[in-house]
């Protein structure tokens, strides 16, 4: 059986995607989708999807570099 992609969860992916790059700045996004507070953003569409390990690590190596 094929998997279903509605409008809702294309628009998840697309902003789900967005966050994740990193590159794009949270109040264009929230623009884009047509949100009225970025809060609405982070809070429905944020969501980790590392292992509590992987996150230990990805914090470490962002507080370690050596910022200029």
């Amino acid at each position: 059986m094929a998997t279903v992609k509605t409008m809702h969860k294309i628009r998840k992916t697309y902003i789900s995607a967005l966050i994740d790059s990193g590159e794009i700045n949270i109040d264009k996004i929230r623009e884009l989708v047509g949100h009225e507070d970025e809060r609405t953003t982070f809070h429905n569409y944020c969501y980790n999807r590392e292992t509590d390990a992987r996150t230990h690590e990805n914090i470490e190596r962002a507080l370690s570099r050596d910022k200029v």
